[in-house]
């Protein structure tokens, strides 16, 4: 399924409108303000139900709650609630309950599976499967890991593949993001009462397990590891730089993308379920803000480097060639800009 095909004005959406905290809403607030500033997916939301009738009729459609929060949220610039979507919170996501605070990336998966649901609405349930990887969900975040088992008796690999819609890094014993990736794709040995059957050899043998990224997503989530299983917080202060270059992650003779930092969702407090989030979004004409629910605030430049940086998101630009090509982008984007400065 490709990506429906919309007017070029759907682009011209500039920055969102701050949104209410309605009672325990923020974590709510920060991850609808990442997909609000998010282009490809409000290209693809406002076309729905825009010259057709929406398939799912009375029934809660998550497409049609959050294009009604994208259509105000960037036609005004005065704070409003985000009713459409917080407002069947239950709906998005049983377990969750109005009025209790929640984890950011557990909505935010919630939500964008919702929108998958939505627009997969009336499709038998037995080709529902096999179409959800080719939705322009998937095609907008989806991705592919691969995980390969190289048996260290006959050098025979073995792969797996396995589809994702975000990137959870550990990082307990990582300073910065590219420390995680390294952590995230360095080998695992499988020796000893962990000994890898190996399906050339037909026995039991030391095999080396390694994690790759095998496609990369055009938008792509990082989730930091933040709490542990029980629930505490991981707060040290991991670093991570505006532009990522995915390449040195990659599978091999995959491409590997360059990326630039377009949102930010950070937690602040000891548990997932308590503290505040808020979030950092870039505008289209490339300028930062602050998005602290009903509070918008004007940056100088990118928010590098937050302590409490909980999920980044960051948009593909170009293959990942290096520092000169990060520069490069980098002047582009700046010559875009300025034009539009001085006219203001």
């Amino acid at each position: 399924m490709s990506l429906p095909n919309t007017p070029r004005k759907t682009y011209t959406c500039d920055r969102a409108s701050g949104l209410y905290n309605t009672g325990n809403t923020c974590f709510l607030n920060s991850a609808l303000q990442c997909l609000l500033h998010t282009p490809p997916l409000l290209r693809v939301v406002i076309a729905h139900g825009k010259d057709n009738k929406c398939r799912i009729g009375d029934k809660f459609c998550m497409l049609c709650a959050f294009r009604q929060v994208v259509v105000q949220a960037h036609k005004s610039s005065s704070p409003f609630a985000p009713s459409p979507v917080s407002s069947r919170l239950q709906t998005i996501a049983k377990h969750m309950r109005r009025g209790r605070q929640e984890d950011a990336h557990e909505f935010l998966r919630y939500a964008i599976d919702a929108m998958q649901k939505a627009y997969l609405h009336g499709v038998p349930s037995k080709l529902e499967p096999k179409l959800a990887d080719t939705t322009w969900i998937h095609k907008i975040f989806g991705g592919k890991l691969r995980s390969r088992v190289s048996c260290q008796g006959c050098g025979h690999n073995s792969d797996t593949f396995d589809r994702i819609l975000d990137l959870s890094l550990d990082i307990i014993k990582a300073d910065s993001l590219k420390e995680a990736l390294k952590s995230f794709i360095s080998p695992d040995y499988l020796k000893g009462a962990d000994k890898y059957k190996c399906e050339k050899c037909k026995k039991h043998v030391n095999a080396e397990k390694r994690f790759t990224i095998h496609e990369a997503p055009p938008v792509l989530t990082v989730h930091l590891k933040r709490f542990s299983p029980l629930g505490r917080k991981i707060g040290h202060h991991v670093t991570y730089d505006e532009h990522l270059n995915l390449q040195p992650y990659m599978s091999k003779d995959q491409f590997g993308p360059m990326y630039t930092l377009y949102g930010i969702i950070c937690h602040a407090g000891s548990g997932p379920n308590s503290g505040h989030y808020y979030a950092y979004v870039k505008s289209r004409l490339g300028k930062w803000h602050e998005m602290n629910d009903e509070v918008v605030s004007g940056l100088s430049g990118p928010p590098v480097n937050k302590k409490m940086a909980y999920i980044l998101r960051k948009r593909m630009i170009k293959a990942g060639v290096g520092g000169r090509e990060e520069e490069r982008v980098k002047r582009k984007r700046q010559w875009r800009v300025m034009p539009k400065k001085r006219r203001m």
